[in-house]
Order: C-alpha cells, then sequence, then structure tokens
C-alpha cells in the first residue's frame, strides 16, 4: 500500500505527543507550532482520503478528477 492514512496519523501524534518546540522535516528544515501543524495535518489526510473514496472509479480520468479536489 502506498498511502496508509491509519499509520500516517499514529505517526504524528506520536511525534507530536512528544510535545517538542520544534521538528525538523526532511527537505524542509524547521517546523515550530508542532501542535498546531499536526491537527492542520490530520484534517489534510482525512481531505484526501475523502477525496481518494469519491473518486474511486478506475479510468484515465481518475487523476483529473482527484487532482481537481486538491489546493495547491
Amino acid at each position: 500500500m502506498q498511502f496508509d492514512p491509519d499509520e500516517l496519523h499514529r505517526s504524528i501524534d506520536l511525534i507530536a505527543g512528544l510535545d517538542p518546540d520544534a521538528v525538523y522535516a526532511t527537505h524542509f528544515g524547521q517546523v515550530r507550532d508542532v501542535g498546531d501543524k499536526a491537527a492542520a495535518l490530520h484534517r489534510q489526510i482525512d481531505a484526501l482520503v475523502r477525496i481518494a473514496l469519491a473518486n474511486k472509479a478506475p479510468g484515465i480520468a481518475r487523476h483529473a478528477r482527484m487532482t481537481t479536489h486538491v489546493e495547491t
């Protein structure tokens, strides 16, 4: 499986549960306000799951259907 939302939620909770002042994300750098960022990540993961489930019909247009719902 390429995307496991439950495992991703657990990983975020594990890191945020340590109550760090900052984390250092690979290829990104320092991230502060870890609790707020963790909550935002949880919301984004859930939104991506909803988008994927709503567009699970196979076909060449699937990618286009999914990406129209993702803000960049």
